[in-house]
């Protein structure tokens, strides 16, 4: 175990993975740039386990040279190893994080574009429509966390990436900003073109860039981050 994780991809490292105790040089894979494969999995590592979980089986790892043999004695007992509960495989089986978290995301950056074209071309049902789209937003974002949680605690196994900790800390701020934009809206009641209400329509606008930090962060995450 000791030499495999020398062997981690990154410099003039070649990059090596272990499942079910063979050894196998991946150095040339494209997919394993920087010893990185999708911000998930990583070079130097015995993979056994986390390729139970993963869309393809040992075929792609056997297109390349097998370089060796893990010893048993010194196989990684890891937090990979760790029962799922079944609700949270179900979860993880539907893909629902993938699933869900587009919807929000598309709301949020929609709903200031339809407030702003408001308040430019007075045409009263754009307001109305960036309403309606806040409010889907609020609505969508929870199943998009919760999912999100679950895939980060049994998925990534709680990995502290700061693509992760982005998400965490800024999907619950999402959420409550959501949550008090839709309260300050329906406050204001009917709204005219005429009155530029520059509060509401910034909280609007932060929806979008906080969505757009997401959807960066979950990019990070499954295409990986060049470095």
């Amino acid at each position: 175990m000791q030499e495999l994780v020398k062997n981690d991809g990154r410099g003039e490292n070649p990059a090596h993975v272990a499942v079910n105790g063979a050894v196998y040089d991946i150095t040339e894979s494209q997919f394993w740039k920087y010893g990185e494969h999708m911000g998930e999995h990583y070079a130097g590592c015995d993979l056994t386990e986390a390729l139970k979980r993963a869309p393809h089986g040992i075929e792609m790892l056997e297109r390349y040279q097998r370089v060796g043999e893990l010893e048993p004695e010194a196989a990684d007992i890891s937090k990979n190893d760790q029962p799922i509960p079944r609700w949270a495989s179900i979860m993880l089986s539907l893909r629902s994080h993938p699933m869900f978290v587009h919807f929000p995301q598309a709301f949020f950056i929609s709903a200031p574009i339809f407030l702003t074209l408001f308040y430019a071309v007075k045409y009263q049902d754009f307001e109305r429509t960036a309403f309606f789209l806040i409010v889907a937003g609020f609505l969508t974002a929870i199943p998009a966390a919760i999912s999100g949680f679950v895939h980060w605690r049994y998925k990534f196994i709680c990995q502290s990436q700061m693509a992760f900790k982005l998400k965490i800390i800024l999907s619950p701020l999402l959420i409550v900003l959501a949550a008090v934009t839709v309260g300050l809206h329906i406050g204001k009641g009917k709204i005219s073109p005429d009155d530029l209400g520059t509060g509401l329509l910034i909280l609007y606008w932060i929806h979008l860039f906080i969505a757009i930090a997401l959807g960066k962060a979950g990019g990070n995450i499954v295409f990986g981050r060049k470095q």
